[in-house]
């Protein structure tokens, strides 16, 4: 949650493909997740939210919209930060199929 109340969810997150990250953009700060794309695998690199977000569940939505990502769009993905492996184990059991 926010200071300001509010509640975020995978429908906040913004997608800039020819970057490689998806992003929640949060009053003037901005967490990401980077990634590369090769054919139909998703290489998941790395997080970042930012110090003063920390603590907030931020990055939980985001690993959750990019999991949701790949299983709508049919990807396989390679998961290599290590805060998103670490929930895909605890989390995110229905989206390991789509691990490679």
């Amino acid at each position: 949650m926010l200071a300001s109340g509010k509640v975020l969810t995978v429908d906040d997150i913004k997608h800039d493909a020819p970057n490689g990250v998806f992003y929640i953009p949060i009053e003037t700060n901005r967490a990401e997740l980077f990634y590369r794309k090769e054919k139909s695998i998703i290489h998941l690199d790395h997080t970042e939210v930012p110090e003063v977000l920390n603590g907030r569940g931020i990055g939980k939505v985001l690993a959750q919209g990019v999991f949701k990502y790949v299983a709508d769009n049919n990807l396989k993905m390679k998961v290599h930060c290590d805060f998103l492996q670490h929930y895909l184990e605890k989390y995110g059991s229905e989206y390991k199929k789509f691990t490679v």
